[in-house]
């Protein structure tokens, strides 16, 4: 897991490579979360 310092706006970003061979990456700011997947082709 990569968890990246705190963004200026108070964001916290985090990225994981599966074992699949995929990258997730979460996205907290303001109580909200959002997650996406990268999959290389």
């Amino acid at each position: 897991m990569l968890k990246l310092r705190r963004l200026p706006n108070g964001a916290d970003v985090s990225f994981m490579m599966m074992p699949d061979g995929t990258l997730t990456a979460t996205h907290t700011l303001a109580g909200q979360t959002y997650t996406g997947m990268f999959i290389r082709q």
